[in-house]
C-alpha cells in the first residue's frame, strides 16, 4: 500500500491498478458461499479501510473506461463506445475511473459484495470469523460507500438547473442500489446527518 509503483499503477491505468485489491475478491454467488470466511475482504480488521483511503488520495491520469474507450472528463466515451447502462440493472454500471472517489467506490462495492454477487440472505455476513468488532466495521464499510456516492450525486450536479449530470445520475443509481440492497449495513442516521440541508 506505500509502494510509490502502486500509486503510479493507479494513476497510470485505473482499471489495472484496482484490479490489485480485487482480484481476489469472489465474483458471483458460487465463489462467495465456497470462500473461507477468513479470505473475506471484509476480514481484515484494517486493509480495506487502507485501501480505500489510498484509492481516494488518487487521481488518475488517463482515466480508462474498459473495453468501450477511454472516457473524456465530460464523460462521454471517446472511441467505439455503447452504452450498455440501459441493458444493466440499475446501478449495476460501472463508473468511468475518472476520480479516487470512483475506485474508491468500486473497491468497496466488490469488497462488500454488491457488485460480485455476494448472496443475498440473511446469513451473507454470518458466515466470517467471530469478531467482536466485525459488525461495526462492515458498517463503516458500508457507510464509507453510501458516503462516496452522495459525494458524487453532490459533486455531480448540473450548473444552474440542478439536474444531475450523467456521472451524477450514475453515482445517485448506485446510491439508491446500495440503500434498497437487502445485505446493506448502511446506518440511516449517519447519513442523514451527512445531507446538506
Amino acid at each position: 500500500l506505500r509502494s510509490t509503483a502502486t500509486a503510479g499503477l493507479l494513476e497510470r491505468n485505473p482499471r489495472l491498478g484496482l484490479s490489485v485489491f480485487t482480484s481476489t475478491h469472489p465474483k458471483g454467488e458460487r465463489q462467495w458461499r465456497d470462500l473461507p470466511a477468513e479470505r473475506d475482504p471484509l476480514a481484515h480488521p484494517s486493509l480495506p479501510m487502507k485501501v480505500v483511503d489510498l484509492l481516494k488520495s488518487v487521481s488518475p491520469a488517463v482515466p480508462y473506461d474498459g473495453p468501450g474507450g477511454r472516457r473524456k472528463a465530460s464523460g462521454r466515451s471517446e472511441a467505439g463506445g455503447s452504452s450498455t447502462a440501459q441493458q444493466q440493472p440499475e446501478g449495476s454500471a460501472p463508473l468511468p475511473l475518472e476520480s479516487g472517489r470512483a475506485l474508491a467506490v468500486a473497491y468497496l462495492e466488490s469488497a462488500v459484495g454488491i457488485s460480485t454477487g455476494r448472496p443475498v440472505d440473511d446469513e451473507a455476513f454470518d458466515a466470517l470469523p467471530p469478531d467482536e468488532h466485525f459488525e461495526e466495521r462492515a458498517a463503516d464499510l458500508h457507510d464509507e460507500l453510501a458516503y462516496l456516492l452522495l459525494e458524487g450525486v453532490i459533486a455531480e450536479r448540473g450548473d444552474d438547473d440542478g439536474d444531475d449530470t450523467e456521472l451524477g445520475a450514475a453515482y445517485r443509481s448506485k446510491l439508491r442500489r446500495l440503500l434498497r440492497w437487502p445485505c446493506a449495513k448502511v446506518r440511516s442516521e449517519r447519513l442523514l446527518s451527512a445531507l446538506p440541508s
